[in-house]
């Protein structure tokens, strides 16, 4: 992993503003806490998205009707 010029992963060679994304993932995702509750939002977030899209053909199909 790069530390950064603060010797912090969120800021990268570049600059402070430059973020090195795949070296934060790999730090937030190897503590088990938050890779914990990743996978727990991981099952609302696809019935989330389910809901949505029978929303949005409830819609299609009432507006065909009209």
């Amino acid at each position: 992993m790069d530390v950064g010029k603060y010797g912090c992963p969120s800021t990268h060679v570049g600059g402070p503003r430059q973020q090195n994304h795949h070296a934060m993932n790999a730090q937030i995702l190897n503590n088990p806490h938050a890779r914990e509750k990743h996978n727990e939002n991981k099952p609302f977030d696809r019935m989330k998205m389910k809901a949505e899209l029978e929303m949005d053909e409830l819609q299609a199909q009432t507006q065909q009707m009209e």
